[in-house]
């Protein structure tokens, strides 16, 4: 039998919903699970979505009652195509690189670091 440690153990969607400073909303009228909409967006583009916010969206709709049922969660629809990229806007996105990176174990050179870099300037 495996034994794990604690960091081992812990899921994504545990670490996103811990993560200090990702959300950048303030705390008046926060409806949608910060944490839950990340993991579907990951969902989506892991399943091979071709990086359209439509698409995606069809995948996190497609996902969200095994998701819910997975994680023991209560939350009744998907966020809004249409309100997805407002609240996307709203993440510390570096601060959402750092754990996607440490997470999945993604390691860049020093020149997709410098495309992400110019990315970001624009």
């Amino acid at each position: 039998m495996a034994t794990y440690t604690k960091e081992q153990e812990t899921t994504f969607y545990e670490e996103i919903q811990n993560c200090e400073g990702l959300d950048l909303r303030d705390s008046r009228g926060k409806i949608h699970d910060l944490a839950f909409v990340l993991l579907g967006l990951i969902i989506g583009l892991l399943r091979n979505r071709d990086g359209n916010l439509s698409s995606i969206h069809r995948s996190m709709k497609n996902t969200h009652e095994e998701l819910c049922e997975l994680l023991n969660l209560d939350i009744e629809s998907v966020i809004s195509r249409s309100h997805l990229p407002r609240l996307l806007k709203k993440v510390a996105s570096k601060r959402f690189e750092e754990l996607v990176y440490k997470w999945f174990e993604i390691e860049l050179d020093e020149i997709e670091k410098n495309g992400l870099q110019e990315m970001g300037k624009n």
